[in-house]
């Protein structure tokens, strides 16, 4: 109802404008009077509500995060905000799982979103994946529950990023249009109430072409991510680093020494 109040004012104060500007329709064609009269206060209004309402919302839900995870003196190193995000604490050695739940509210385009936040120590995470259209392009997980000699089986760690990044994935010679739609990182969790976590960095029902500079930006945000949590599930520390191509610099020069230990 608060909405409609709004809109209610703004279509009000619109039209008392536009009897002061307007001398008379006579002037406009029939298209522009439908613009005028109808989609702007109809349907551009709502739209513009639902935006500032969106932006709004986001900003009150990331203070409130940022407040409860101050209580549990929660320290951010790392933050993905996305539909579903997360925040890693490097130095208490455990992440924040943020869980939007959607709830739809009348007159509004936008869903209002509701949050439930989740602490996880990093010993809970089992693996991780991601996902393209559907199809897993990279899968980690550990062989040991033990943080102290954590094995990781498969991932970025141990193969290149490259491929991945450019969009000619193992799985490409099955996808019948060369586009990306949706794209996600899905984490396994040793948590009963809540074993599955996805982060979604595309998703457009459309699609855009997979070299794109937006498709190439989508996989490169998710292949870091990836490559995070791999340091993670190692029990690795994570480096320094300025950016994803400095982590996986690192990850290179991880998966190298532990090639030589393991042949030594």
């Amino acid at each position: 109802m608060k909405k409609f109040g709004i809109w209610l004012l703004m279509v009000i104060g619109y039209f008392v404008v536009m009897g002061n500007v307007v001398d008379s329709i006579d002037k406009f064609s029939n298209g522009m009077v439908a613009v005028l009269y109808v989609f702007i206060p109809l349907v551009g209004f709502p739209f513009l509500i639902g935006i500032i309402s969106s932006f709004t919302e986001q900003k009150g839900r990331e203070k409130e995060i940022k407040k409860k995870l101050e209580k549990e003196h929660f320290v951010t190193s790392f933050e993905m905000s996305k539909d579903n995000g997360i925040k890693i604490d490097t130095k208490n050695k455990q992440a924040c799982l943020i869980i939007n739940k959607y709830k739809l509210k009348s007159f509004s385009i936008n869903p209002t979103v509701k949050f439930e936040t989740k602490l996880i120590p990093y010993s809970h995470i089992l693996s991780s994946k991601i996902i393209e259209d559907g199809e897993t392009i990279t899968n980690a997980s550990t062989k040991t529950t033990s943080m102290a000699g954590r094995a990781l089986v498969g991932g970025l760690l141990f193969g290149g990023v490259g491929a991945i990044i450019g969009g000619f994935t193992a799985k490409s010679s099955s996808k019948s249009k060369n586009t990306l739609k949706k794209l996600e990182l899905e984490m396994i969790l040793d948590d009963p109430s809540y074993p599955v976590h996805r982060i979604k960095f595309f998703n457009m029902d459309s699609g855009v072409e997979s070299d794109s500079l937006v498709g190439k930006h989508a996989r490169e945000e998710v292949c870091y991510w990836q490559l995070l949590l791999e340091y993670i599930m190692m029990g690795e520390e994570i480096p320094n680093h300025k950016s994803f191509e400095e982590l996986n610099d690192y990850a290179t020069m991880v998966r190298a020494k532990r090639e030589r230990t393991k042949d030594q």
